[in-house]
């Protein structure tokens, strides 16, 4: 089911959806949060930190922010652009080897290997 425009009501609907995502992944996205910092060799994407394993439960948030996005995406809805480089390797094309590894940048993969 995606949501469609067709009315006032559906249009209020997407609405606030949309901003309910944009102020729950601002929170998540937050670097003072700890799950995520900002890539210093980047202009503004975000890595993993390697110290989000000190927030008590962390893989539930990252597998909860998994599927935001991906709701986001079903439905059609903007996603933070910083995570793009994060995420694109792992759900993009794949090398002929099928190693999602193989296609991430250098700066991605130095972030992966230091999580």
């Amino acid at each position: 089911m995606s949501l469609q425009p067709e009315d006032a009501w559906n249009l209020r609907v997407l609405h606030s959806t949309r901003e309910w995502l944009e102020l729950l992944l601002a929170k998540a996205l937050d670097p003072d949060f700890g799950l995520f910092k900002v890539d210093a060799r980047s202009t503004g994407s975000l890595k993993i930190n390697p110290t989000s394993s000190a927030i008590p439960n962390y893989l539930d948030y990252f597998k909860f922010l998994g599927r935001i996005h991906g709701i986001s995406m079903v439905h059609g809805l903007l996603i933070d652009p910083r995570l793009v480089p994060l995420f694109y390797p792992l759900v993009g094309p794949q090398s002929e080897k099928g190693d999602a590894q193989s296609t991430i940048n250098g700066a991605v993969k130095d972030s992966l290997a230091t999580w």
